[in-house]
């Protein structure tokens, strides 16, 4: 639910949440605008600021940050996010597209008067901004930068480029904020809004790391074998990079010194398969082991992959009568001020010095070009694609209006494209972590989720601190999980602009778990729970009852894991509780619980489960009897621990569930 309770405001120069101050000193070239105003619920502020001329980039300070405690999500390379920890503005890094300050009067954990702000940097018309901080040099400021990507592409005045809210969860603040700027630029959706694509719910596979770009038909065949002839039947393919058409550009052939570089500058030359998966050329084409892929190994859907440029150099103009028509052109990427320093290795990239071959983003040419591509796959039996590389547009806006604009001009005909090829909203994003890309997503959406991490351990640094486990939760419908990982002793360092190791502790690493650290663990329970939870861990194999806000510890060496199934407890009648586990040798077991009823006048629980293997339960009292389907089965109970585990020794019909029923 939203987090409200925090009144924020700026006045006198600073920005005050709750009387808590977050940032000082604030120059007069800073305007706010309420969101209040518009009639949402949400409390938060829209930031802007006035430069003293036209320009096509800007940074300019929000104030000063000081003795705060911070988690930044920051561009580290162009495709990617990371994270980093600290307590003061110039600890805010480069290319930063969200901020989560804490800040509390109290230094105690869950001390009421904690507070959590929220900064998201936005899109304001052609411009993207971020936040970075200052340098030494110019004490503690909180930088806003502004860029449009494309030098005849200026303004001046800024109004809703940055929103700040803030609550006292930190979930709910950050919620809400998503919400707030949803309704604020009306370009995206979230998860729940979207549909979600069939191979959610599957297991699959994709060709990259067994063939890398040398993917054959046979290749693909013999990896469905594979698979399925060891009991792990993939119902979902993604026929991943090299099936395309693509080539070296013959005045490039004797140019490039590292042949390891060639494959980013090669270029689509025809929306078609290549010889390896042309009939023509004597071997399965991609509709034929499309179809035994389907027919013959039970395979549900299949995803073929391209470039959101076409392939990683582009489109190769001049390619022939069909090619001519996308009007390609070959452009040098531009790349933003913070990305060359966060990977100065773009300096050396072929791209850089060849270029990238780029459909015209108009309307009329770039909705042909994906459509055209997309309706052959489509008639071929392809059921999606994984679109890659997107964050390349961010790049490409020299000349066109901006990375804003042609970012735009690209998701918007391929969401059209989609649609209308591949209804089931068969889209993967893949290297797409700027907010260009984010913020213009519109119908039918690409989707994505992650786990969040645990409370107390958003501010830490689990891969570099040398004394944190990262804890990371999510929700089932029935119940919840936790994993544990000792990440310590590698990282991205920003000094050497690289992944490097450094040193860890050789000693295990120790932290606790308990029920709440699933944060919306309550959702997953019933009217009038206590608090108390059953916990089973995956690897230990081991039950523990905790109580409400009851511990229990966990140690690990670099590497190692552990992985909590977390379920709320129901008292059935007196002297019996009972909490399910789901599938106990499943790594997220609880999530094969599609239904759970509470029959409590009768003694009773009624459960629908998904998969087959052991499934357990937490049971206070042996039951009288458990029953799948309609037949009595035998079962497995420790009075001493309370586990219950009864056997499903096959997978239910395509498109059921087991019904399980324990009575009491």
């Amino acid at each position: 639910m939203p987090s409200t309770e925090a009144i924020i405001k700026i006045a006198d120069n600073k920005l005050n949440v709750n009387d808590q101050t977050i940032l000082s000193d604030i120059p007069n070239n800073i305007s706010s605008t309420s969101f209040t105003s518009s009639g949402c619920s949400v409390d938060g502020l829209f930031i802007g600021a006035s430069c003293r001329e036209e320009n096509s980039a800007h940074i300019v300070s929000l104030g000063t940050l000081r003795d705060v405690t911070f988690l930044a999500c920051f561009q580290f390379r162009l495709w990617w996010m990371s994270y980093k920890t600290g307590n003061n503005g110039r600890d805010v890094p480069l290319e930063t597209q969200f901020l989560l300050i804490k800040s509390s009067t109290d230094q105690s954990q869950d001390s009421p008067s904690t507070i959590y702000a929220v900064f998201l940097p936005l899109i304001e018309g052609p411009f993207r901004a971020s936040l970075q901080g200052s340098s030494p040099q110019e004490a503690d400021h909180l930088q806003l930068c502004f860029e449009s990507g494309d030098q005849n592409t200026k303004a001046s005045t800024f109004t809703h480029s940055l929103f700040i809210s803030a609550g006292t969860d930190p979930f709910a603040a950050i919620s809400a904020a998503i919400s707030a700027v949803k309704g604020h630029l009306q370009t995206f959706r979230q998860r729940h809004e979207k549909r979600l694509p069939g191979i959610v719910d599957l297991f699959g596979w994709c060709t990259w790391d067994a063939f890398y770009e040398k993917v054959t038909p046979r290749g693909i065949e013999e990896g469905l074998k594979t698979l399925s002839s060891g009991g792990l039947p993939p119902k979902f393919l993604i026929i991943d990079d090299g099936w395309q058409s693509f080539e070296l550009d013959e005045h490039l052939e004797d140019q490039i010194d590292d042949r390891q570089n060639w494959q980013m500058v090669k270029r689509l030359t025809s929306i078609k398969e290549n010889n390896k998966f042309n009939l023509t050329a004597g071997v399965e084409g991609t509709e034929g082991i499309i179809r035994k892929a389907k027919d013959k190994y039970g395979v549900k859907y299949v995803y073929m992959w391209h470039a959101i440029t076409g392939y990683w150099g582009g489109v190769r103009p001049g390619g022939g009568a069909t090619m001519d028509a996308y009007v390609a052109e070959i452009k040098i990427p531009r790349i933003p001020r913070g990305i060359m320093e966060n990977e100065p290795c773009w300096e050396s990239d072929t791209r850089m010095k060849h270029g990238i071959g780029v459909v015209n983003p108009s309307e009329g040419i770039i909705g042909r070009f994906y459509n055209d591509m997309h309706e052959y796959l489509a008639g071929a039996g392809v059921d999606g694609v994984k679109v890659d590389s997107q964050s390349v547009m961010q790049t490409l806006g020299e000349g066109v209006g901006g990375r804003v604009v042609v970012t735009r001009a690209y998701h918007e005909a391929l969401d059209r494209s989609v649609a209308r090829n591949f209804p089931d909203n068969g889209i993967i994003a893949c290297m797409s972590h700027n907010t260009d890309s984010f913020y213009w997503q519109g119908k039918p959406n690409e989707v994505g989720s992650t786990s969040i991490e645990v409370k107390d351990c958003l501010f830490s640094d689990p891969s570099r601190d040398g004394a944190t486990l990262l804890k990371i939760w999510n929700m089932n419908k029935y119940t919840g999980v936790i994993g544990v990982y000792n990440c310590q002793g590698a990282a991205w360092s920003e000094i050497e602009k690289k992944t490097v190791f450094h040193h860890a502790p050789t000693e295990p690493l120790t932290t606790t778990v308990k029920g709440s650290d699933v944060h919306l663990i309550a959702e997953a329970s019933t009217d009038q729970w206590n608090g108390d939870c059953a916990l089973y861990s995956h690897r230990g194999s081991e039950l523990t009852i905790l109580a409400s806000n009851a511990t229990v510890s966990v140690s690990l060496n670099i590497l190692e894991f552990e992985i909590f199934t977390v379920s709320p407890i129901k008292e059935m009648v007196p002297g019996v509780k009972f909490a399910p586990l789901g599938l106990i040798e499943m790594y997220n077991g609880g999530g094969a619980i599609k239904a759970l009823i509470y029959q409590k006048g009768e003694g009773k629980v009624a459960m629908e489960v998904k998969g087959c293997g052991r499934f357990g339960a937490y049971s206070s009292a042996r039951p009288n009897e458990c029953r799948v389907g309609s037949a009595s089965v035998v079962y497995e109970f420790d009075s001493s621990k309370g586990l219950l585990i009864l056997s499903l020794d096959k997978m239910a019909e395509e498109g059921q569930y087991h019904y399980v029923e324990i009575q009491f």
